[in-house]
């Protein structure tokens, strides 16, 4: 889900080497070269990009782009280097934040990637792209692919994909802050809502509450459902009445990890009330007991939208049921009959579920979760 994307970051940037050493990452790259062994791949090019997907490249660098496109080089032997669009004048910015060494900035990628590969002796050479396809822009990768000449390309998307399904221990611990504060969001906006009742004041407070926790990035989003054709959007220039329902979504990103949810508030003078439904709540239970390891995620669907048809005047929305939660807002898998996957120890996920109402048009709830051997864990 997205919100409004702001040009450039102005939360917190920083990497903590406690929370997420240096090893965690030497570790995924060395995991990256054996797999790179067995698929004859002798460099690899990982694509992450500011406003569309940062992941890829960040998995493996740690490095958040403010503006355009990063590529993080692997190759099979040697040392990782970075490539971020723009100048060196955020290198220290950059390079606070990275634990490699080898990383430069250019305004021309492509000839500065073919550039390294020609350095280490790697051009040229079986080639693997991942994350490039998907994220760069189309004139810039043809003109990559066409500066690449000579050199064997092969799609290695997997390789990445494959190793941020599941997500390590530490992984799980940057979920799990993230989680703590959007949970602390909400319950300070609850303890404190803004006396004028607009939803610009509303949405900046989030905002102030979850960058003074530690928050990177936050997205808010917001729905009405009195109304006849409700979607949750992008905070608007209104005022709420006295005793409408409206439904918040916030997503959190701490230290390049997210964590989500969905809160369902009656607007009171001076008071946020949050409505719970014992439907939903049950409902809800039940899907949670379904999540288990080992299960297909076109399973899961299945059973989840059967307990959905027990109850009626739940449904699940055309946000879908949920989808995988990491170092990007929306990962693999997605909760869906059409998913080919299998739910494993170790994924987050974010649980999305809503009911019809008579009274307030409709109630959502939304949470993250981390599926443990023994079953779900709620974070948020």
């Amino acid at each position: 889900m997205y919100s409004f994307i702001t040009t450039l970051r102005r939360g917190r940037n920083v990497w903590d080497p406690v929370n997420m050493p240096a090893g965690e990452y030497r570790h995924r790259v060395e995991t990256v070269k054996e797999k790179m062994k067995e698929a004859g791949i002798d460099a690899l090019l990982v694509c992450g990009e500011a406003w569309l997907d940062y992941a890829p490249s960040a998995y493996l660098s740690n490095q958040y782009v403010g503006m355009g496109t990063s590529i993080t080089l692997v190759p099979r032997q040697g040392e990782v280097a970075s490539l971020t669009w723009g100048s060196m004048r955020g290198f220290q910015y950059t390079q606070d934040i990275t634990w490699i060494q080898n990383w430069g900035a250019s305004a021309d990628m492509n000839t500065s990637c073919v550039k390294y590969l020609e350095q280490v002796g790697l051009f040229p050479a079986t080639i693997g792209f991942a994350g490039l396809r998907r994220l760069m822009p189309y004139l810039q990768l043809q003109s990559l692919i066409k500066a690449l000449d000579g050199c064997k390309i092969v799609d290695a998307d997997h390789i990445i994909d494959e190793m941020r399904l599941v997500k390590s221990a530490r992984e799980v611990d940057q979920v799990h802050r993230a989680a703590r504060i959007v949970s602390g969001v909400f319950d300070a906006a609850v303890r404190t809502p803004p006396s004028d009742g607009k939803a610009l004041t509303f949405d900046a407070v989030l905002d102030r509450e979850a960058r003074l926790a530690g928050a990177e990035d936050v997205k808010q989003l917001y729905a009405r459902p009195a109304e006849a054709h409700w979607t949750l959007g992008a905070v608007e220039d209104i005022t709420f009445s006295p005793g409408e329902t409206v439904i918040v979504y916030l997503a959190v990103e701490f230290e390049r990890y997210w964590a989500e949810t969905l809160r369902t508030f009656v607007v009171a003078p001076g008071v946020l009330k949050e409505v719970r439904s014992d439907a939903l709540d049950r409902v809800c239970e039940q899907i949670l007991a379904k999540m288990t390891p080992g299960k297909k995620v076109s399973g899961f669907y299945k059973e989840a939208a059967a307990e959905v048809e027990k109850n009626p005047g739940c449904y699940i929305t055309e946000y879908g049921l949920g989808n995988g939660v990491g170092l990007w807002v929306d990962e693999s898998p997605a909760l869906s009959e059409e998913d080919p996957g299998t739910l494993q120890a170790g994924i987050c996920l974010a649980l999305r579920l809503a009911i019809t109402d008579k009274d307030k048009g409709a109630i959502m709830t939304g949470c993250t979760v981390h599926l443990t051997e023994n079953g779900p864990e709620v974070l948020c």
